[in-house]
């Protein structure tokens, strides 16, 4: 047996980083941001949205992987 008490086997550090409890948690902080976008994030996000869709189009036309994907992606051209 040991001679330590019954708490020795706590950790004394704190579970998670301290932060100002006046501060609010990070998720409210994130939804905060996403429900309040201003046009610089809309535009970024417009010009990510359009570039990935126009890769996956790319990528689609090159790489058909089945006949009816090859024929749609000619039926498009």
């Amino acid at each position: 047996m040991s001679d330590a008490g019954p708490d020795s086997s706590v950790s004394s550090a704190p579970a998670s980083p301290s932060r100002n409890p006046s501060e609010s948690p990070p998720t409210l902080d994130r939804a905060t941001y996403l429900s309040n976008p201003t046009p610089g994030r809309r535009l970024a996000v417009s010009v990510a949205a359009r570039d990935l869709a126009l890769e996956v189009e790319v990528l689609a036309r090159r790489k058909p992987k089945t006949l009816m994907e090859a024929s749609l992606a000619l039926l498009q051209e």
